[in-house]
């Protein structure tokens, strides 16, 4: 019998506990809530203060057609840390002489995976990729969407593609649509 009362005075201890645990986070829970819709209603408790180097944007007072700042200036903010230049100076290279056709070119980032397809005058075409000699004793140096750079003798010369652009036969691919 002392037992059996032992048995029903734990479980009445543990089913208070159950309920006293139970209530202290449904306590919790509605002060959380109430505090988070006190704060969507009300706003943050300070206005941080404004200093000179700051950008302040007025929302309110655009004119119509102002869209915000300009490129330059979001570039001046430098958000990802200063930008380093590459200096690219691309320098215009003469015509070829060579009896070549551009057929066609593929830019890439990569320089692997970048190509040309060159012919020789009455042939069919082949690809080659930066680097490799391509006929008439030349070397593919650079490859543009509309022209390629030869390297002949130490000169640099510009192949480039034949006006298809009217015809519709000149088609700009994005990586992504190429490779679905």
């Amino acid at each position: 019998m002392v037992i059996k009362a032992d048995i029903l005075q734990s479980e009445k201890v543990h089913k208070l506990v159950r309920y006293g645990v139970l209530l202290a986070l449904v306590v919790w829970l509605a002060w959380m809530l109430s505090n988070t819709v006190w704060l969507f209603l009300s706003g943050p408790a300070e206005i941080p203060a404004l200093t000179r180097s700051m950008i302040v944007i007025d929302g309110g007072s655009r004119a119509q057609g102002d869209t915000g700042p300009s490129a330059e200036q979001v570039a001046a903010w430098e958000l990802f840390g200063p930008l380093e230049r590459a200096a690219v100076v691309e320098q215009e290279a003469p015509e070829t002489r060579l009896r070549l056709e551009l057929l066609g070119v593929f830019e890439n980032s990569d320089s692997d995976l970048a190509g040309a397809i060159i012919s020789e005058q009455g042939k069919d075409g082949e690809l080659y990729h930066l680097g490799e000699k391509v006929p008439g004793n030349a070397t593919l140096e650079e490859i543009h969407a509309d022209r390629v750079i030869l390297l002949r003798m130490g000169q640099r010369e510009a192949l480039k593609m034949k006006e298809l652009a009217l015809s519709g036969a000149v088609e700009q691919v994005s990586a992504q649509r190429a490779y679905q």
